[in-house]
C-alpha cells in the first residue's frame, strides 16, 4: 500500500500578455512520462502614472508650462505614447523617454488666455491600458490700467488721473512712478 503523494508546483511569468500552451510532462523515473497540457492567458495589466509635476503652479499669459510624470508597467515588453489635453481647448502629444515598459513623458505649451486650466495626461501602452492623471496652473492675468485723459491741469496743482487700475484676480496694485515726464528741464512730476 503507497500513501506517499508528491507534488510538483509549476510556474510562469510573462511580461507581456499573451495566450500560451503550457505543457507539464512528469516522470516518477519508473513509468512513462505523463504529459498534460492547458493554456495560460495572460492578460494586459494598465500602467500606473504617478503624480504630475509643471515648472510652475502660476504663470503668466505668453509664459511656457511643462508637465511631466513618471509611470511605470510591470508589462516590461510593453511600449507607449502620451498625449496632453491643456484645459485650453487644445491637446499635444507627449514625448516619451522609457526602458522596458517604464519611463516618462512631458510637454510643454504657452498659454494665451488667463484662468485656472486644468491638464490631463493620458498614458496608454500599446495593449489599450491607459492610465491618466491630472494638475491645475493658474495662468495669471496682467492687471487693467487706463490713467484717461489726456489732461490738462495749472502748474503745481494735484491732478487725479480719471480711471483706477484694477486686477482680475484681486492682487494688491502699486503705482512706480511715472513712466517719464515731458516739458522743459528739471520739470518732474510725483505720483503716488
Amino acid at each position: 500500500h503507497y500513501t506517499r503523494v508528491s507534488t510538483l508546483p509549476p510556474t510562469a511569468n510573462c511580461n507581456d500578455d499573451v495566450v500560451v500552451g503550457a505543457p507539464l510532462t512528469v516522470t516518477d523515473g519508473l513509468n512513462p512520462p505523463v504529459v498534460s497540457t492547458s493554456s495560460v492567458a495572460v492578460t494586459n495589466v494598465a500602467t500606473v502614472l504617478n503624480p504630475l509635476t509643471v515648472t510652475a503652479p502660476t504663470i503668466i499669459v505668453a509664459q511656457s508650462v511643462t508637465v511631466g510624470g513618471v509611470f511605470t508597467d510591470v508589462g516590461t515588453n510593453d511600449t507607449h505614447v502620451s498625449s496632453v489635453d491643456w484645459g485650453d481647448m487644445t491637446s499635444s502629444p507627449a514625448t516619451v523617454t522609457e526602458v522596458s515598459g517604464s519611463g516618462s513623458v512631458s510637454a510643454t505649451h504657452a498659454y494665451l488666455t488667463p484662468g485656472v486650466k486644468l491638464i490631463s495626461v493620458d498614458v496608454n501602452d500599446n495593449d489599450g491600458g491607459i492610465a491618466t492623471r491630472t494638475i491645475s496652473v493658474l495662468v495669471h492675468a496682467p492687471p487693467i490700467a487706463n490713467a484717461g485723459g489726456p489732461y490738462v491741469r495749472d502748474e503745481g496743482s494735484t491732478l487725479a488721473l480719471g480711471a483706477p487700475a484694477s486686477h482680475p484676480h484681486g492682487d494688491p496694485l502699486s503705482i512706480p512712478g511715472p513712466a517719464g515726464s515731458v516739458g522743459g528741464p528739471g520739470a518732474r512730476c510725483a505720483c503716488t
